[in-house]
């Protein structure tokens, strides 16, 4: 079908069964990956409504205030999904990210460290640890909780450029360009990194 969205399958079974809850839950998922964000919790709330307890409905709430800059009520809805799922590795990664923003460093390292309890192997949930981290004023773990990423995926961006990061908050000026330098390597569209350097 020309002009089809990559959500229409999901609105089609909703159509079709408008109690389908999964469908409604899918149809958030994918419009937050498309950052609709406003339709998303149209959507988030919608399966909510069919099913109160719904871990994943509850984190594409939250994710989708997130995205509206809704940061407390964000927060609420992890913490919601939490209640129901307290191993819902996503709930925990992001919430952990929005209590750092908020200054809640330690709440934040708290929610990693229960994260990487579960998931010790994630890329992703390592370099948002060096970040608390680094939050946290903490370079020498934070720089740890980097190279540990590097050592299996020596291209990471985030942990390239926490790294660099790292080196140059501890004055490492050549060590921070040589990381920026890899952030660039690794993809030279990154004009954060570039700029930086």
């Amino acid at each position: 079908m020309i002009g089809a969205q990559p959500y229409d399958a999901f609105r089609r079974a909703i159509e079709l069964d408008p109690a389908h809850r999964d469908a409604r839950i899918d149809l958030a998922s994918a419009l937050l990956a498309l950052e609709a964000v406003v339709p998303a919790e149209e959507a988030a709330r919608s399966a909510l409504a069919l099913d109160p307890v719904s871990v994943e409905a509850q984190a594409n709430l939250a994710g989708a205030l997130e995205g509206q800059g809704r940061f407390a009520e964000a927060i609420a809805a992890y913490d919601a999904a939490l209640a129901r799922d307290p191993q819902f590795v996503p709930a925990l990664a992001n919430r952990a990210m929005l209590r750092m923003n908020a200054g809640e460093v330690d709440g934040a390292l708290e929610d990693l460290a229960q994260a990487l309890r579960i998931a010790p192997e994630a890329p992703g949930l390592l370099v948002r640890r060096g970040l608390a981290l680094m939050e946290a004023r903490r370079a020498r773990e934070a720089e740890d909780a980097f190279r540990a990423v590097l050592h299996d995926w020596p291209e990471d961006r985030g942990a390239l450029a926490g790294l660099a990061f790292c080196r140059d908050q501890q004055g490492d000026l050549e060590g921070a360009l040589a990381a920026y330098g890899s952030v660039l390597a690794a993809q030279p569209e990154d004009a954060q990194a570039h700029v930086n350097r």
